[in-house]
């Protein structure tokens, strides 16, 4: 009997130390450019204009941008952008899941991520997203 009370503590000991955050897994963000439709907007409740979800997009298209963690649940988010040399552009949140931003000039804009888990924090990830001009086909008469 001692020696099964002596295996159960041990065992009780093992998962309290194998438990702390010391031994929790560090998360690894991840970033993606989110992609919506007028419907989907409409059923998010949202009013911003729709989006590709691509990574190259015109100058004024609003991009959507949603973080994430491999593990655990997320308990901060940590947004940065840099936007190229004379953008005046800006993230709309720095601290919430999804963000946005609108590139106002062509160029090249870097948004990094850190999140926070219970397992601690993660190293910063980083998304490029392309702002160019881009040319219409105009009318198509006679087709």
């Amino acid at each position: 009997m001692k020696r099964m009370l002596l295996w159960c503590m041990l065992a009780m000991l093992a998962v309290a130390f194998f438990s702390t955050p010391a031994f929790a897994q560090a998360p690894t963000a991840a970033i993606k450019i989110e992609g919506y439709s007028p419907q989907e907007l409409t059923n998010l409740g949202l009013t911003s204009p729709r989006s590709t979800g691509l990574s190259v997009v015109g100058t004024g298209q609003l991009v959507y941008l949603k973080g994430s963690a491999n593990t655990g649940t997320v308990t901060a988010y940590a947004w940065s952008l840099t936007p190229p040399a004379g953008s005046t552009a800006t993230l709309d949140s720095t601290n919430k899941l999804q963000t946005t931003f609108k590139p106002d000039i062509v160029g090249k804009y870097s948004v990094q991520l850190t999140v926070t888990t219970s397992g601690g924090t993660s190293a910063p990830v980083t998304a490029t997203n392309t702002a160019a001009k881009f040319v219409g086909v105009g009318l198509m008469d006679g087709l």
